[in-house]
């Protein structure tokens, strides 16, 4: 059975580039392996509490998040980057920090704990475009200004929650949708609707399994029918981190 990843926070932030090996680190980090095989995936972090915690998470989920890209994006590595799965517990030091230095410093960790080397590379490869469809946008402004703090339901302000057949967000932005697309096709999107600004968002469409007696629209049909976007085959480059080096971790 394929685990279910319970709760992943939405960060689209700048990764530890240019930071240099002088930027924040976490204080205390636990790294555990685990062979319990549970059913699900459990990360959470900053914003909507201060310790990042992962539960039964591979590498592969640990290093799109903490470089924010998608799994399709990542080259090379080992296999058990995508087999072996880890328990993490992770405290900062004390203070307050931004969103992009909570990142750097799980980049920081993969970098020490897992010996994790990568580089960034472009590609020409296909993509899909993001377009108005016939009709017209739907898409609604953000209801009301808000300011993201705190978890829970509804989804955070300024975050956009991801099931295997919906996604639900208030006051997200275009990019937070063109990530989750891209997620769920295995394909990179770019933004071609024209659109600025935050708005909330509920989409509804079939899961990649979805029983034939009722299968819902296909995320392409949601998209035209709930949110007046269409997606178009292109070709184009596409930003994918290359795993040079990585190794598994000492217990602890």
């Amino acid at each position: 059975m394929r685990p279910l990843l319970l709760l992943l926070p939405l960060l689209f932030l700048p990764n530890r580039d240019g930071y240099g090996a002088d930027g924040p680190q976490y204080d205390v980090a636990s790294i555990k392996p685990n062979t319990s095989n549970p059913t699900f995936v459990y990360l959470n972090g900053p914003p909507s509490v201060h310790t990042f915690t992962a539960t039964n998470a591979t590498v592969q989920a640990l290093i799109t998040y903490a470089y924010q890209v998608s799994a399709f994006q990542l080259d090379g590595g080992p296999a058990w980057l995508r087999s072996d799965r880890f328990d993490i517990s992770a405290k900062p030091p004390e203070g307050a920090f931004t969103r992009d230095q909570y990142l750097i410093m799980l980049q920081a960790l993969l970098e020490d704990r897992f010996k994790l080397a990568v580089h960034h590379t472009t590609k020409e490869v296909p993509i899909y475009a993001l377009v108005p469809a016939k009709g017209g946008l739907k898409i609604k402004p953000a209801s009301e200004a808000c300011t993201p703090a705190g978890s829970g339901s509804p989804p955070v302000c300024g975050n956009m929650r991801m099931g295997t057949n919906s996604f639900e967000g208030r006051s997200v932005s275009m990019t937070m949708l063109l990530r989750g697309v891209a997620n769920a096709l295995g394909r990179p999107v770019v933004d071609q609707t024209g659109f600025a600004g935050a708005f909330d968002l509920h989409l509804e469409f079939a899961p990649p399994m979805a029983s034939p007696d009722n299968p819902g629209p296909t995320i392409f049909t949601a998209l035209q029918e709930q949110l007046g976007l269409k997606l178009e085959s292109q070709k184009g480059p596409a930003d994918f981190l290359v795993i040079d080096h990585a190794q598994k971790p000492s217990e602890n």
